[in-house]
């Protein structure tokens, strides 16, 4: 029986992965799904398990940013940790090539699925935020850098992002909402932007106080939700969807994670927070930190779906869950608009 042949966007790319590692030029393989990034994804069966190869856009930074991120996997891995993907070498030695304007890698298949909020019990919510912990503690070991006391980079860049905001930009985004862009989508977006529009002013305020914060800078995941944690039954078995990852607050991932599952007021933060910081242990800047960044990162999902579906016109692979994905932003900025008053 001959095997398929590969899909034609590998070109030369499968056959240098396979030397190195001594397998079949012929795989089976499939696409997969990889949420909502621009990336190519394909689930590969070889002789030594499954692993996923991947495929990013070029741009100027990729490089570097695919060389540090596969270092910090590397380095965790060291460390003892079994919860990242492991980047493999190709036969000249690298973790990634070039081809047809694309940067590929291939990493380890890591096992279990998804889960929706609704889905978070304590008992997973509990096993999370240990795992995260577990996560950052391996980071921090393997990290090259200095760790050092700073601004997170994460409030920079939003407050930076806010100031553009409010200097034009978000109306200058406004403006381009058309019901003919996407028809079904034309009222929940006109809605989105009026309620992120009352928000941005106060959240600005928010992040320029947080500028003086100053916390531990170490690797962080920086894109880590419910999408991108993986269980078997109630026990984690790895964080996916990596490219984001560099130096940062660990509060960036708490408050990414656990504000993708609910409002800061919800038991299930609590529950998260005393099992991170029962492994780690949380400053009282970091926890100062946690709302700020939760806001902020609501407003700014809102306004980056609009943005991606007006002013790119990004189309997107999978068009009924990017939908139900903006639907989920816009409800969690009703809600964030609700408790406004209440915020400390």
């Amino acid at each position: 029986m001959t095997s398929p042949p590969l899909p034609p966007a590998w070109g030369p790319i499968w056959p240098q992965f396979a030397a190195a590692a001594g397998w079949p030029t012929h795989v089976a393989a499939r696409p997969s799904q990889s949420g909502f990034s621009s990336a190519s994804l394909w689930k590969v069966s070889t002789p030594r398990g499954e692993f996923a190869l991947r495929a990013y856009r070029d741009a100027p930074d990729r490089p570097a940013q695919l060389r540090a991120v596969h270092a910090a996997l590397l380095g965790a891995l060291r460390a003892g940790l079994d919860l990242l993907p492991i980047p493999i070498s190709a036969e000249d030695g690298s973790t990634f090539l070039a081809h047809d304007g694309q940067w590929w890698e291939l990493l380890s298949w890591l096992p279990g699925e998804a889960c929706a909020p609704a889905a978070w019990t304590s008992a997973k919510t509990r096993a999370a935020g240990e795992a995260l912990a577990q996560t950052h503690a391996a980071l921090a070991e393997s990290y090259q850098g200095e760790i050092f006391a700073e601004p997170s980079p994460n409030v920079r860049s939003r407050h930076a992002r806010l100031a553009e905001l409010r200097g034009g930009k978000f109306e200058s985004l406004r403006a381009q909402l058309r019901p003919e862009i996407w028809p079904e989508l034309f009222s929940t977006a006109t809605s989105l932007a009026r309620c992120a529009a009352g928000l941005i002013a106060p959240i600005a305020a928010d992040l320029h106080a947080a500028l003086t914060i100053r916390v531990r800078l170490q690797p962080c995941l920086r894109d880590v939700w419910h999408e991108h944690v993986l269980f078997r039954v109630d026990t984690v078995s790895g964080f996916i969807d990596l490219l984001p990852l560099q130096a940062d607050c660990v509060a960036t991932d708490l408050a990414r994670l656990f504000g993708s599952l609910a409002p800061p007021d919800a038991p299930l933060w609590q529950i998260g927070l005393a099992a991170y910081s029962a492994r780690r242990g949380l400053s009282d800047d970091e926890r100062r930190l946690l709302p700020v960044l939760e806001r902020s990162g609501r407003l700014l999902a809102a306004v980056n779906w609009l943005s991606w579906i007006y002013e790119d016109r990004v189309e997107f692979r999978q068009p009924a869950a990017a939908a139900r994905r903006v639907r989920e932003v816009a409800e969690q900025l009703d809600e964030l608009a609700d408790r406004a008053g209440r915020w400390p």
